[in-house]
């Protein structure tokens, strides 16, 4: 389906870089080449910013992204990013929806990745568009500056 939206996708903002969230970072920011920015907290935070981020793949091969943009201060980001993925607990998600309206341009899209689907009703109000869709990511786990993916992608169901 087209949106009529014609432009490129080149700057994201992960806000939760644990498993998930650390995931996408590595793969956007090293196949994609995209410019991406993580948000994250604590010893992980910690981790990335001097060591950079490792991924261990399910074959046991690892990557590294180095010279992380990552931070634990979401009010800092200054300017917009053409996509923001919220992937924090549910319970985050409404603390964070109130800070990422001003990191929007006006075809920013947002993705969130919750283990709840009802906490997508905090962003709504940010949202132009809604369109729900399920993926499912098997045994991804996340240590201080470490994501280990054990498994590939199993299923994607579109909810709309």
């Amino acid at each position: 389906m087209s949106t009529g939206v014609n432009f490129q996708l080149s700057s994201f903002c992960i806000i939760g870089a644990g498993a998930i969230g650390g995931l996408l970072g590595i793969n956007l920011a090293l196949d994609a080449k995209a410019d991406v920015t993580l948000i994250a907290r604590g010893t992980h935070l910690k981790a990335i910013q001097s060591n950079g981020l490792r991924l261990i793949r399910p074959d046991g091969t690892e990557r590294l992204w180095e010279n992380v943009k990552a931070t634990d201060d979401l009010d800092s980001l200054e300017g917009d990013f053409d996509v923001i993925i919220i992937a924090v607990k549910s319970h985050q998600v409404e603390l964070i929806a109130h800070k990422i309206e001003r990191l929007c341009h006006k075809n920013t899209i947002i993705v969130t990745i919750q283990n709840g689907l009802p906490w997508y009703c905090s962003i709504y109000t940010c949202i132009a568009l809604f369109t729900c869709t399920t993926l499912t990511v098997s045994k991804c786990t996340a240590n201080p500056g470490h994501c280990s993916h054990f498994r590939n992608f199993v299923s994607c169901n579109d909810c709309k």
